[in-house]
């Protein structure tokens, strides 16, 4: 499934870093922005782990 593939999160992380300054309202952004093109509403789920996944990551470059 999409959401639980680690190279998607890496591609959202690149798109939010090089949009943004990785701002907590660019996470919410773009977390929402997922959820609403998403036609399944359990990927909300997913979304809050990969979005704590994306964290860990921009606090590790």
């Amino acid at each position: 499934m999409l959401w639980h593939n680690p190279a998607t999160c890496i591609q959202i992380q690149w798109i939010s870093s090089s949009a943004d300054q990785r701002t907590e309202n660019s996470w919410l952004a773009i977390s929402t922005q997922i959820y609403l093109s998403s036609l399944k509403g359990r990927a909300i789920l997913m979304i809050s782990e990969c979005s704590l996944m994306l964290k860990a990551l921009t606090n590790m470059c």
